[in-house]
């Protein structure tokens, strides 16, 4: 789920120091367990650890949220919010950690961790709630990757699905923005078939942007959108990737290195900079967003073909 580090001119790195950035050209930060998602509050970055085991729907409670200072990039608090599962998706702002975790959405006030409200999402048999977008006071989207759904939680433990006309085949990341959700879906099995889009919230329609994909994070930028890719099908590793919706061009980012499991993004326009968890390396890794930028201005990006996708609506 969002935050940033200053570049600092200078970090002294040891091989026994893990919780330190990383030289190279995106800067890492270690020492987590699963890290899924990432956000910012002043002077704090919190990520979601779903912990050792590292599976998305068991309870076990060993998951936990960790506070990260976010100038020194040093942990200030390893297990800052404990007793969690496997929490993926968060929100964090206004002084408030909004979570989903397994089959409940958890919302913890940070000033005193007291856990606030709590949402059962249990009784519509979800069980791999994975990524929350702002609904309104009270209330929140959670994507369901075991249902293929978008759901309406409220604090009131209401829950309600949302009724879309499309595919939401592995629903994943989700995020808000001028009366529409962006949707990245995972896909399922273990070939690239995820999509990504948008689904207005009049028409509740979806319309796809591109196929082909094992996405987990989305994020807007600039008229563009970036995004997370587990497997591309050129390579099978781990990307970023911006889309521009204006071509309908995708573009692949050369951060300088691969990234095993890229999670839940996060675009920290105060410090610009977009972190992005690296689950299986259990690493957050940080760039510029200049750099990304660029990148996706310069560089040639493939042609998305949505031909395939006008076919199979005829079909």
């Amino acid at each position: 789920m969002k935050t940033i580090i200053r570049n600092t001119a200078a970090l002294v790195l040891s091989a026994l120091a893990i919780n330190t950035f990383a030289q190279s050209t995106a800067r890492e930060l270690g020492g987590f367990q699963s890290p899924e998602s990432v956000g910012a509050y002043k002077k704090h970055l919190y990520v979601s650890n779903m912990g050792a085991n590292n599976d998305p729907s068991k309870k076990d409670g060993d998951g936990y949220i960790s506070k990260v200072n976010r100038n020194s990039g040093t942990i200030a608090e390893e297990k800052f919010i404990t007793g969690l599962n496997s929490p993926k998706g968060m929100l964090v702002g206004h002084g408030y950690i909004l979570v989903a975790d397994v089959d409940k959405v958890l919302v913890y006030r940070i000033k005193d961790k007291k856990k606030v409200w709590e949402t059962d999402l249990s009784k519509e048999g979800i069980t791999y709630a994975n990524d929350i977008a702002i609904r309104g006071w009270g209330s929140a989207f959670v994507s369901s990757t075991d249902k293929n759904a978008i759901y309406i939680a409220k604090a009131n433990g209401k829950v309600k699905k949302l009724p879309v006309k499309g595919n939401l085949e592995g629903a994943n990341g989700i995020i808000k923005k001028c009366g529409k959700l962006y949707v990245a879906n995972y896909g399922r099995g273990t070939d690239p078939n995820g999509s990504y889009g948008k689904v207005s919230l009049c028409s509740k329609k979806f319309k796809v942007y591109n196929k082909g994909g094992v996405y987990d994070g989305i994020a807007p930028l600039c008229g563009k959108l970036l995004l997370t890719d587990w497997r591309s099908t050129t390579d099978g590793k781990g990307r970023l990737i911006v889309y521009r919706k204006c071509k309908k061009e995708e573009v692949a980012i050369n951060i300088g290195r691969d990234i095993n499991g890229p999670s839940d993004l996060f675009v920290d326009r105060k410090y610009k900079a977009v972190w992005v968890p690296a689950m299986n390396e259990n690493r957050l890794i940080m760039v510029q967003l200049k750099d990304i930028k660029m990148q996706a201005k310069k560089n040639k990006g493939a042609k998305v073909a949505m031909a395939k996708t006008k076919k199979e609506k005829k079909a």
